[in-house]
């Protein structure tokens, strides 16, 4: 079986609620807000939406997420992930 995965939609948006209380945010910080079709040998399995903070991993595009985001994380901007919900 082959992952893969596909951005539907990728924007810039203001944390609000369960988001800031959830990311451990400031009122009126920024996240990016990402849905992806996850796909396994090119048939869809899951839709994922992921919060992120542009504090922490600052200017994105939206190719970041059409490979491995957690690597991107971990080898491109040297962060450790201690814990995905």
């Amino acid at each position: 079986m082959t992952p893969t995965s596909s951005v539907i939609s990728f924007k810039e948006v203001e944390a609000k609620g369960d988001i800031i209380e959830k990311l451990k945010l400031d009122e009126g910080s920024i996240v990016f807000e990402i849905y992806r079709v996850r796909l396994a040998d090119s048939s869809p399995i899951a839709v994922e939406l992921t919060y992120t903070p542009k504090s922490i991993v600052g200017n994105l595009s939206e190719k970041e997420f059409n490979h491995s985001f957690y690597d991107y994380i971990e080898n491109t901007l040297n962060l450790k992930i201690f814990h995905v919900d």
